[in-house]
């Protein structure tokens, strides 16, 4: 994935974090199709419209990200649409990945529209985990 940047509430890597990140986007028509590219450090739930779209994260490094790909065709509509993430960052080196830079990073494709992670982002530490 190349178009999406790394964004995070900020740069600190303490350990067992959770954060909240939200975009509204406009849509003139409904797209034939939609799909999101997303990945986290460590793990992810994700809401499109108050729906949740998807979740999870394959164990990973940090030098070699993968990234999750959802068709959410079916929550997208014409007009005002919200993404909605929950991040967990562990923080931790474990036999199925090592500790790396908390982050989100996505890529929303909707027909001949696209949405990206940057500073349009709204984020914040998930209030209950603060």
């Amino acid at each position: 994935m190349t178009s999406g940047n790394w964004i995070w509430i900020d740069r600190e890597n303490e350990p067992n974090q959770y954060a909240c990140f939200r975009r509204t986007f406009d849509l003139q028509n409904i797209p034939s199709h939609a799909e999101i590219t997303i990945s986290a450090d460590t793990d992810f739930i994700l809401w499109v419209n108050g729906c949740r779209a998807g979740r999870g994260q394959f164990p990973d490094y940090a030098s070699e990200k993968t990234y999750s790909v959802f068709d959410i065709s079916e929550f997208i509509s014409a007009g005002a649409n919200t993404i909605a993430v929950m991040v967990y960052y562990c923080g931790e080196n474990f036999s199925t990945m090592m500790r790396g830079a908390p982050g989100l990073c996505a890529k929303l494709k909707a027909g001949s529209e696209e949405v990206i992670t940057d500073e349009k982002w709204k984020c914040r530490r998930h209030p209950a985990f603060s």
